[in-house]
């Protein structure tokens, strides 16, 4: 977003809210965060966007302040006025805002997928129904697919995952290196991110398909020769809502890269006994919505809270 418009909000928040100085500065951290958010879900290209239930849910569990709902709702208002955002959308808007307000007595549980599911979304047996056939994308999602699940165990969120270039990508006597695009924010962080034999596995599958494409894209991941946007990366995960997937599953098959993040650094805390948040830490940083979801998730399971 604009950083005019931030110090518009700032002005807003002095002159017609007449709030302190250190209040401004608070509710400017509060919508940075909030902004942050949004971005990573893909959302910084319509503001109204940036209020998506998933969106607004994520920023209250993060936050969960009774400051959240106040800052969204004068920022809401702030568009609002600088017309940036029409009235039924902004009474819709704010009608969201209050109704998922969070109280001491009401989280939201974050969902996390068991060690038996990613077994299965690791394994042979996901289904690929139209593998056959050359005008449905089953095949190439079936080369492509596992190394977007692998990344995303391994951290990558999909905003990440669409940004990957084939420079970001390191190839050293065997060992094979993802940059940590999470650095760009954070020059304090892990500049690479080791994969794992589960991904390196499929990543070199997906490697040799790629070298016979006639394509000169950077990115790294591509589907039909073009590179990952929101919704081919939505179309590869939809193979998990097919009949034969959803029964192994056992959910909804509402498989997405956020999911998997948070799924992975757990399945991590859980296997190192917590030992491996200081390397979770490197690559994330501090604060990475998904990280916080984990820590919450391994204590609530580790220790009964």
């Amino acid at each position: 977003m604009d950083e005019r418009i931030l110090n518009e909000f700032v002005k807003f928040l002095a002159m017609k809210k007449r709030l302190k100085v250190s209040t401004q500065e608070g509710y400017l951290t509060y919508i940075r965060h909030f902004i942050d958010i949004a971005s990573s879900r893909n959302a910084s290209d319509n503001i109204e966007g940036f209020f998506q239930e998933e969106i607004i849910r994520t920023f209250y569990n993060v936050k969960p302040s009774s400051i959240s709902s106040a800052v969204l709702l004068a920022f809401s208002q702030f568009l609002y006025e600088r017309k940036l955002i029409d009235r039924v959308p902004f009474l819709d808007i704010n009608h969201r805002l209050l109704e998922l307000k969070i109280t001491p007595t009401r989280l939201f549980k974050t969902e996390f997928l068991s060690e038996k599911q990613v077994e299965f979304i690791r394994g042979e047996r996901v289904y690929y129904r139209f593998i056959e056939n050359p005008k449905r994308l089953d095949k190439e999602i079936s080369i492509v697919g596992p190394v977007i699940w692998e990344l995303a165990l391994m951290g990558l969120e999909q905003k990440e995952l669409i940004s990957l270039t084939i420079h970001d990508l390191e190839v050293s006597h065997n060992r094979y290196r993802i940059r940590n695009l999470y650095r760009e924010k954070n020059d304090l962080l892990s500049e690479w991110i080791t994969l794992n034999s589960y991904t390196i596995t499929k990543l070199i599958r997906y490697l040799e398909y790629r070298s016979k494409l006639s394509v000169k894209n950077e990115e790294l991941l591509l589907i039909e020769g073009r590179p990952l946007d929101n919704r081919s990366i939505n179309h590869a995960f939809s193979i998990f809502k097919r009949v034969e997937n959803l029964r192994e599953l056992q959910n909804s098959g509402e498989i997405n890269a956020q999911l998997l993040v948070r799924t992975g650094i757990l399945l991590s805390l859980l296997k190192t006994n917590g030992q491996g948040l200081i390397d979770i830490i490197r690559i994330f940083g501090l604060d990475n919505s998904q990280v916080s979801y984990s820590i919450t998730e391994y204590l609530r399971s580790t220790y009964g809270k």
